[in-house]
């Protein structure tokens, strides 16, 4: 019995096709995991940074006034 090539052709574009698919699944997850890395970067030390600044401007950093000008909370149920 001959072999059809056309089903040849169709298994070689499943092997090729199964490569590719790792291949993109692993750079997405490397991508994915590098922009985590920079974005917890950001989260934890860029407050601080803007903080530095702060400072070195001469300014401090005011605490929220949650007092109204009666003396008595401005939101209830807090203290």
């Amino acid at each position: 019995m001959r072999i059809n090539n056309f089903k040849e052709l169709e298994r070689e574009q499943i092997v090729q096709y199964e490569k590719n698919t790792e291949k993109v699944h692993r750079s997405i997850s490397s991508n994915v995991g590098i922009l985590s890395f920079i974005g917890d970067i950001f989260e934890l030390y860029l407050s601080r940074i803007f903080g530095l600044f702060v400072s070195a401007t001469g300014g401090s950093p005011k605490a929220p006034d949650n007092r109204s000008d009666n003396g008595r909370p401005k939101y209830p149920n807090t203290l």
